[in-house]
């Protein structure tokens, strides 16, 4: 089995941006750690380029990232999803976490 850690709850403020020095320092800790691979939030927020060079230094996948657009449960974001999921191009094989959205408008006929 291998095993991942979550460097954005572990090492950073969960949800909000984190600086790429202690992004790509965490990554090292994680493999010092003996862990195999990294799961982060707000891939938008992240130099891909270098976790994709230092992934590779360190030997480490990246196991799980959040993705914001679209979800599977709604035909119409099929589109925004697959655009998405195409620019972090960080790993070919990973699973994806996904958030689905509650829209205000469903939120209020709940609350009704």
């Amino acid at each position: 089995m291998k095993l991942s850690v979550s460097v954005s709850i572990l090492f950073g403020t969960w949800g909000q941006k984190m600086e790429m020095d202690v992004f790509l320092k965490s990554m090292e800790t994680v493999k010092k750690a003996g862990y195999d691979g990294i799961e982060f939030l707000n891939w938008w927020d992240v130099d891909l380029d270098a976790v994709a060079e230092k992934k590779k230094e360190l030997g480490l996948e990246v196991a799980t990232i959040m993705m914001r657009n679209g979800t599977l449960g709604d035909p119409k974001e099929k589109e925004p999803f697959l655009a998405e999921l195409k620019a972090t191009r960080i790993s070919k094989s990973f699973m994806i976490f996904i958030i689905s959205r509650l829209r205000t408008e469903t939120c209020l006929k709940q609350s009704a």
